[in-house]
């Protein structure tokens, strides 16, 4: 998708979810923020950085969610290897 859809998806979203409590975690606006350096591509977070910014955003919100103290990962605890293909 291009940008400009995933925009106008968000927002429609937002809209449509405005009186609810629904917790929205912008993940677009969120990796729209990070540093080029977080990037493998142009489109794609595969660096150490890159994952660790996601992972830890996606972790903040459900640790918050579920009442559950702060989690905080870092990928090069877990992952030895260089993805093959990026």
């Amino acid at each position: 998708r291009h940008n400009s859809r995933i925009e106008e998806y968000n927002r429609r979203a937002l809209e449509a979810l405005k009186d609810t409590d629904t917790v929205i975690n912008d993940l677009y606006g969120f990796t729209a923020a990070l540093p080029d350096e977080y990037y493998s591509d142009v489109t794609h977070l595969y660096t150490p950085e890159g994952t660790n910014a996601m992972t830890n955003k996606v972790l903040d919100i459900i640790c918050d969610e579920l009442g559950f103290d702060k989690i905080n990962y870092d990928s090069r605890d877990y992952h030895k290897d260089t993805p093959v293909g990026i």
